[in-house]
């Protein structure tokens, strides 16, 4: 039975390989001895099958007793053999079998009796023209049936598969604009502050939210977008499901994120921290990184706004050690932490700065200098009996002054009128910034410059201020009356004059030292002394070697043992350089000094100090970027919106703060 196996080599199908059904054979030479049968191959996700091609579909084993994965490969070598036509034996007298132009029936087409035509073979002879012609049978036989099926399967064109892969790529193409389009409208959003759902978002609302709305004017807008979104748009492939404008949004924050950690790359960073509570009364940490860039910049980038369960230093550091997972940071590239100077960020023993450099001892904790000279300034203002009630009359000047909206709308319609007259006269000027419209100001202890920010608007707004308070002495009531006679009476006194006047320019000398000293560690101090030597200004007039040289040492894990021996020889060549350079004329602070070194390319020849200027660019002088995160989160995140998850309000912050970074990844192709 082996002369009835192929010889030929396996081949794929083409439709112009398979010989026609009704081609007469071209004559075979003499039989040649038996081959041994080919094996067809099959790895079909974890099957491993091996298949012998047989021609004779009386000999071959059935189609479904394969796998499904294989059926497909196996008829296409049958196919691509063409008919068969065995040569070489004698026929059994009795029993002939037919070539026909299937390759196999499928099991669900035809009738009883139809397999003498491929397998058991047909031997009633007398009545074969009338048997031919039944098997043929009419338009809808088996016979009809599996030729149309066959020719299908020779012309991939006609099959389903290929209607399929035609009708894929329009498709493609209306989900690409479909999908580009959504994510603009998801970006303006984003990039706005704006909330995403509507209170009502059915097809009968009047207002459906931002996304549905600002997507239904774009549409009508533009006929592109209308012909693949909304109606147009297939039921289950919409993408306005509140779950698939979440998963977008993100989408960017992560490449958002992702564009910032690359930027970082393998740099020395500082971590920045501060908590607060938003509008939902939820504890939130918000984490901001600084590093110096690959072109000599100071950045500072947004990272993640995290909810936290208590304000322990325990439960921050794990957060922390959470997030540094996450990124892949690791606390051994940290060598600066701000904070604020709670017990819980700042305690000697278990704050989280002492956790954290229990780890890496090199990580040095700096209390945000702005924060600190602020608690300088409220400390010396309480020490001062003078300065004590001086604050106390500008703090009931501004409470009285707009403590109502009745007030402060007069005084704001006060100073309009007099700078409208004063502007006339030519007595002042306007444009960008002067003298806009303003008001009074509380201070507050932990706002750094409102006090000093109050004090200026009093003096600039004092024609306007005297005048709201008289107004309440001749038509308020008898509380404020009184108050408000006090406060006059006080205002127009010589030393309130003098100490308003003085509290703006310098307080007492020797209690600001005192307080410097207390606020200001010991440790702080110094590398503020060493640091300050790398000041470009005046020629680099408070460059000094020895100190610098303390601070190589200070940084013992950074700068090697040969390291710190040679650095003072490399920082005496570095002055006389730089000195003597005329591109290092007129630079003003640190951060430009280290792009100009980028720049000139002096950071090649002058490695290790330029290692110092990275390390004092590192050191955090403020937690401003961590303020402006909280103002941000109040935006966001308002008492009309504030029942946004913690996942999406971090997302939409992310994109928010760092617009500038996701308008570079949103500007790149879309794969």
């Amino acid at each position: 039975m082996l002369k009835y196996v192929a010889k030929r080599p396996r081949s794929s199908i083409e439709s112009s390989s398979v010989p026609d059904e009704e081609s007469t054979p071209a004559p075979q030479p003499p039989p040649s001895p038996p081959s041994p049968p080919q094996i067809l191959s099959e790895n079909i996700e974890n099957l491993n099958t091996e298949v012998e091609i047989v021609v004779d579909p009386g000999l071959r084993k059935l189609i479904e007793e394969y796998d499904v994965g294989a059926r497909d490969r196996i008829r296409k070598e049958y196919v691509a053999m063409g008919p068969c036509q065995p040569r070489g034996h004698n026929f059994l007298r009795k029993k002939w079998v037919k070539t026909i132009d299937v390759s196999e029936r499928p099991s669900n087409i035809g009738f009883g009796g139809d397999d003498v035509f491929t397998r058991s073979g047909f031997i009633n002879w007398k009545k074969a023209i009338e048997k031919f012609n039944e098997h043929v049978g009419g338009v809808g036989s088996a016979h009809n049936e599996a030729r149309i099926q066959f020719e299908g399967f020779k012309n991939q064109r006609q099959s389903v598969e290929y209607s399929f892969l035609s009708g894929k790529h329009e498709l493609e193409v209306a989900y690409r604009k479909r999908f580009t389009s959504i994510l603009k409208v998801i970006r303006f959003l984003l990039l706005q502050g704006l909330p995403f759902r509507g209170h009502d978002e059915s097809s009968t609302s009047s207002n459906r939210g931002n996304f549905l709305e600002l997507l239904k004017w774009y549409s009508s807008e533009c006929p592109e977008v209308a012909a693949v979104v909304g109606m147009n748009a297939p039921g289950n492939n919409q993408m306005i499901a509140p779950k698939i404008q979440k998963q977008l949004v993100n989408a960017c924050a992560v490449e958002t994120t992702n564009a910032i950690l690359a930027d970082l790359g393998d740099m020395w960073l500082t971590l920045l921290l501060d908590e607060a509570r938003d509008c939902s009364v939820k504890e939130q940490m918000t984490v901001v990184i600084r590093y110096v860039n690959k072109h000599g910049e100071v950045i500072e980038r947004f990272m993640a706004v995290v909810h936290v369960a208590t304000t322990t230093a325990a439960c921050l550091k794990e957060v922390i050690d959470s997030l540094f997972a996450k990124y892949g940071l690791s606390v051994a590239r940290l060598r600066g932490q701000g904070y604020d100077g709670a017990s819980n960020m700042s305690g000697e023993f278990n704050g989280l700065k002492s956790l954290i450099m229990k780890e890496n001892p090199y990580v040095l904790y700096v209390h945000c200098f702005a924060h600190q000279l602020q608690l300088v300034v409220i400390a010396v203002a309480q020490a001062n009996q003078y300065v004590c009630d001086f604050m106390w009359i500008v703090g009931s000047i501004v409470n009285t002054s707009v403590s109502s909206c009745k007030r402060a709308d007069k005084l704001r319609q006060l100073e309009h009128d007099r700078k409208v007259k004063l502007l006339e006269r030519g007595e002042i000027s306007s444009g960008r910034g002067l003298n806009q419209e303003t008001s009074l100001a509380r201070p507050g202890d932990t706002r750094w410059g409102s006090h000093h920010s109050t004090l200026c608007r009093i003096e600039q707004m004092w024609p306007s201020v005297i005048e709201v308070l008289q107004n309440l002495i001749d038509d308020g009531d008898c509380s404020s009356k009184g108050l408000s006679r006090t406060l006059v009476e006080r205002m127009e006194r010589y030393e309130f004059v003098f100490i308003l006047l003085l509290m703006k320019r310098i307080l007492v000398i020797d209690i600001i030292l005192q307080e410097m000293d207390s606020r200001f560690s010991e440790t702080t101090t110094d590398l503020l002394i060493y640091m300050s030597c790398l000041d470009p200004r005046n020629s680099f007039s408070r460059f000094d070697v020895q100190k610098l040289v303390r601070l190589a040492h200070f940084y013992k894990n950074d700068f090697s043992w040969s390291e710190r021996m040679l650095v003072e020889q490399e920082l005496e060549t570095y002055i006389d350089d730089v000195r003597s350079d005329e591109q290092f004329e007129g630079i003003s602070d640190l951060g430009a000094l280290a792009k100009k070194m980028i720049e000139t390319m002096k950071n090649r020849v002058f490695p290790l100090v330029y290692r110092m200027i990275e390390l004092a660019l590192l050191l955090p002088v403020a937690t401003a970027t961590v303020e402006r995160v909280f103002s941000a989160m109040n935006i966001v995140k308002t008492d009309l919106q504030n029942r946004i998850g913690d996942e999406w309000m971090n997302d939409s912050l992310v994109v928010y703060i760092e617009k500038n970074v996701f308008n570079i990844v949103d500007n790149e192709p879309i794969l």
